[in-house]
């Protein structure tokens, strides 16, 4: 990624940008009661695919930000994601993404 990983995890936990680059995913909100839960929509060959998912874990304010969730409805699934700092450019950024999905059947 072409910033930071501050900057970058700040983008990447406002889950309402992710639709943005995964054009599968029709939509991510936020529940309004509880701001740790997102409901989101995804559509893979017309079939459409919902879940409700809570972040359990954020740190965005350490030097690798990271932040780990899992589905609480629908589609069950966890992840993880962490950001770090590319040692060797300047203003540069890896992300690694780990998610662990039960096929829906």
């Amino acid at each position: 990624m072409d910033c930071n990983a501050q900057h970058a995890f700040s983008i990447y936990s406002d889950l309402s940008n992710h639709p943005k680059w995964c054009p599968s995913l029709k939509s991510v909100t936020y529940d309004k009661t509880d701001p740790t839960v997102s409901n989101w929509v995804l559509s893979v060959l017309k079939v459409k695919h919902t879940w409700e998912a809570k972040t359990t874990e954020t740190n965005p304010d350490i030097e690798s930000p990271s932040m780990r969730w899992k589905s609480i409805s629908g589609v069950e699934n966890t992840g993880h994601v962490v950001f770090f700092d590319n040692d060797l450019k300047n203003n540069c950024c890896k992300m690694t993404l780990s998610v662990k999905i039960r096929v829906p059947r």
